[in-house]
């Protein structure tokens, strides 16, 4: 009789147990994107000898083309022209641009924003070191990509009758956002690790001072560490805060640490910056 109670015990005992545990779910791995299919590149008859051509994939965003600026003494000029490209026939990834062909030319391509304007900050994405590159060559060539200006890419070495393809992964800057319209905008800046008797000043494309570092629109001071300025700005309206040190001059090596900024909608501008490139470490 013991024996059976006994028996009975562990039997209630088991169910308890079994009915007290939650079921063991096996983990389920994340689901995995496929892999994006990008369009495969044209067969592009190459052009008499004199000209190259320069064929570039472009990525999602791209929603009005895309030009390019460089220098080839002839259709570029001196980085001074922007010279559009055509959709490739058949294709709606691809575009091709025929160019005179020089030793020494020097390419940059850039997307046209929604409103028809071309400015920098939309040109070919940054090629930083440890980092998937945004721009690279899809067929072998012998053209380069040289780097400038903190990883931007130029394009040189460009084979006399031949043609270069390029993949752009992305944009230095989505050129399809709404950018600002023209007029007159105020600038609101809290700056700290501001060295004693610096100046701090506004560089960008405004429509009478474009990027000219030697005459920025210089900050008034306030309270605190909040410096101001109005000032009348373009449409796409691209701007970077710079200081002159008390004994030195202004000078594209000493600015903030960073990208430029991109003028908001509204054309009020509030900002901070706390790194400066260029400033002595006391």
């Amino acid at each position: 009789m013991k024996n059976l109670k006994y028996f009975f015990s562990v039997l209630a005992l088991a169910a308890l147990t079994l009915a007290s545990c939650d079921p063991v779910v096996p983990p389920v791995d994340p689901p995995v994107d496929p892999p994006v299919e990008k369009e495969e590149a044209p067969a592009i008859a190459a052009p008499a000898a004199g000209k190259v051509i320069i064929a570039v994939r472009v990525p999602d965003g791209t929603c009005n083309g895309i030009v390019a600026r460089g220098a080839n003494g002839a259709e570029l000029g001196n980085f001074d022209t922007d010279v559009p490209f055509t959709l490739v026939e058949g294709k709606t990834t691809w575009y091709q641009l025929e160019l005179t062909y020089s030793t020494d030319m020097a390419v940059k391509v850039l997307a046209k924003a929604e409103n028809g304007t071309v400015d920098w900050g939309t040109q070919w994405g940054m090629n930083v070191e440890g980092e998937t590159p945004n721009v690279t060559f899809v067929a072998e060539t012998t053209a380069e990509f040289t780097l400038e200006n903190g990883s931007e890419v130029k394009l040189i070495n460009c084979p006399d009758g031949g043609v270069v393809y390029i993949d752009v992964v992305a944009w230095k800057s989505a050129p399809c956002v709404p950018k600002n319209e023209a007029g007159t905008a105020t600038f609101t800046l809290t700056a700290t690790n501001v060295p004693a008797g610096a100046t701090i000043g506004i560089v960008g494309n405004f429509p009478d001072k474009d990027w000219v570092i030697a005459e920025p629109y210089e900050m008034t001071k306030g309270e605190g560490d909040v410096y101001t300025a109005t000032v009348a700005v373009s449409a796409a309206q691209q701007y970077k805060y710079f200081l002159k040190l008390a004994a030195g001059e202004w000078s594209w090596d000493v600015s903030e640490d960073g990208d430029n900024r991109q003028m908001p909608l509204d054309l009020k501008a509030v900002d901070e910056v706390s790194v400066w490139k260029g400033v002595p470490v006391e």
